[in-house]
């Protein structure tokens, strides 16, 4: 007995370190075998949360944190922590655990990545490891929803951060010179050890252009890393080398200061800047909330387009960006409406659906696409419907992760009745709003997509017409009711991972057909120097009724040139009126 007692008060006090400062030790199997928590009353907080000691992506071994409130498809922030330094070493420590109380504030998740153990290999040492390839290959592996992983979680590829501490702030240098398009920003503390021709080297290299899909196509689009932008912030120490590189990439010319640094930003695109700042205390909190948190990389042509993060408040005014969650059919969903000030309550106007992909949130596709942009040029109402995570969806493999399930159309659902949530949704906003029942129209990206497309099969009095991206599926019947019609131009990327040769001609088959388009050979067109490549399947009448355009150097992805095109080039055609379809005022 006094054994086991003896046993008992020793692992209390090895456990009670860690339990008085809330931090939650995950046990170091895969999701698999520990299993994962899913609570329908709070479906969108983390199944996994946590720290996870030791991990381990392509020879590199790393901790990961999740806050317990981590909402799915948040920011991430990796830190590569000084030499001779473990990652569960550091990441208890003191500055560890400020950066872990500010992803708790703030609502990020961090990887701590610790060197070989010779250290950082900042000068390229080809007898050492590549470390730019290491890090991302911790990257790719903190986006991997795998129930494999120790602690697995949604990471929005799009705000991936990279910030490095003395030596490890030199690699952090080095690691995004040589991969520029996976980082939205970096910061670099106290660095140590820059070697700034070796920066100038990898910069002259090739970067994956779509990261966010698969580390695909590098040789293929052959772009070099120094031609992108990239935000940095030197803090404390600095080599001039470097930061007259990252100056120069930046194209940074415009000199002022801030509460924080003294800031070299373009003169016509102030989001490609350089800070340094020497001599003050800078905290986790602050890099955070005063640099990182401002920037965001959304994928779509290559490189991605690097730009301020949104923001999604609601106006004084009731415009901008408003919030809805409620109970529709026993389930907590949730959806994001844009009102944009040039919406006047007394003119009817159109209504966009915007549905997100696999995995991802209302607020990513709203970055990345830019709706709203659109929306205030043309007085639209723009409603992003949240997808429910549905555990077991998409083969089981991963953790639950919002999804649409887009056999719901045709009432064949394993949890979320997304047909009916997304009729609720038009319905609600046309209760709100001074709708134009004649242009009501949906587009989405991969699993939205896939969404889109069957329930514009299966409920088309739902739709005017529909332009979704990144999938190419045919749709649930076998044909629409009463002879209709259901216009349709689909957009997908030249790199597209989710869209074949096979699936893509089942899937023309299949929208010519059951729009009486059987047979009619399509017309090419190029648009923007052979940007866009459309084929567009005309009525006897010559309009356009179903097109699909392939975007040449692109991925997986929804950016905004897609979003005003789809208005411009699409949408603004057309109308519905008695269940007849125009085309610019003319009947179909």
């Amino acid at each position: 007995m006094r054994k086991v007692t003896c046993i008992l008060l020793a692992l209390l006090c090895a456990l009670a370190p860690l339990a008085a400062d809330d931090i939650t030790i995950t046990p170091d199997v895969p999701v698999t075998e520990k299993g994962f928590s899913f609570d329908p009353a709070a479906p969108y907080l983390p199944p996994v949360s946590g720290f996870a000691e030791h991990m381990e992506a392509g020879g590199a071994v790393y901790s990961v944190y999740v806050p317990e409130d981590h909402a799915p498809w948040s920011p991430g922030v990796i830190i590569l922590v000084p030499d001779g330094t473990t990652s569960v070493d550091f990441a208890l420590g003191e500055t560890g655990r400020a950066w872990m109380q500010a992803a708790d504030d703030y609502g990020f998740a961090l990887g701590f990545v610790e060197s070989a153990e010779g250290g950082w290999n900042t000068t390229g040492d080809s007898t050492g490891r590549d470390d730019v390839k290491a890090v991302e290959d911790v990257y790719t592996q903190m986006r991997s929803k795998s129930m494999t992983l120790e602690l697995p979680f949604t990471m929005d590829k799009s705000r991936v951060f990279l910030v490095g501490y003395e030596e490890g702030g030199a690699m952090a240098l080095a690691v995004a010179a040589g991969s520029a398009s996976t980082f939205a920003a970096v910061a670099a503390i106290d660095q140590e050890g820059v070697d700034a021709s070796y920066i100038s080297a990898l910069g002259e290299t090739y970067c994956f252009p779509f990261p966010g899909d698969g580390m695909r196509c590098k040789d293929e689009v052959a772009l070099v890393n120094n031609t992108l932008a990239i935000p940095v912030w030197f803090i404390n120490s600095y080599d001039e080398g470097a930061y007259e590189y990252y100056r120069g990439i930046n194209s940074a010319d415009r000199w002022s200061r801030n509460d924080w640094a003294s800031v070299c930003s373009n003169t016509t695109n102030s989001v490609e800047t350089v800070w340094r700042t020497e001599g003050t205390d800078v905290g986790p909190a602050v890099i955070w909330t005063q640099f990182l948190s401002l920037f965001t990389r959304p994928m779509g042509e290559a490189g991605g387009h690097l730009d301020y993060a949104m923001d999604f408040s609601q106006r004084e005014n009731g415009r901008g960006y408003v919030f809805t969650e409620e109970e529709v059919r026993g389930l907590i969903r949730r959806y994001i409406t844009y009102v944009p000030e040039s919406y006047d309550p007394e003119t009817p106007a159109p209504l966009v659906m915007v549905c997100h992909g696999y995995t991802a949130t209302m607020y990513a596709l709203a970055e990345e696409s830019r709706w709203a942009d659109v929306a205030e040029e043309n007085g639209i109402i723009v409603v992003f419907p949240q997808g429910y995570p549905v555990p077991g969806f998409f083969g089981g493999g991963n953790i639950p992760a919002p999804c649409w399930e887009y056999t719901s159309a045709i009432g064949e659902y394993e949890m979320a009745d997304d047909a009916s949530f997304l009729a609720h949704v038009i319905d609600q906003t046309k209760a709100n709003y001074n709708i134009d029942d004649s242009r009501i129209f949906g587009t989405g990206h991969s699993n939205g997509c896939m969404m889109m497309l069957s329930l514009a099969s299966a409920r088309p009095e739902l739709f005017t017409a529909i332009a979704p991206i990144g999938a190419a599926l045919p749709g649930l019947v076998e044909a629409l009711p009463d002879g209709g019609n259901m216009p349709l131009s689909l957009y997908y990327g030249q790199y597209d991972s989710a869209v074949d040769t096979e699936g893509l001609v089942s899937c023309k088959e299949y929208w010519t057909r059951i729009n009486g388009l059987e047979g009619v050979q399509p017309v090419s067109r190029q648009d923007e120097d052979g940007l866009f490549t459309t084929e567009s399947y005309l009525t006897e009448d010559g309009i356009p009724l179903v097109e699909f355009t392939e975007v040449t150097d692109s991925a997986h992805s929804y950016f905004p040139a897609e979003s005003w095109r789809i208005w411009n080039e699409f949408f603004i055609h057309w109308s519905e009126v008695d269940g007849v379809l125009y085309y610019d005022g003319m009947p179909l």
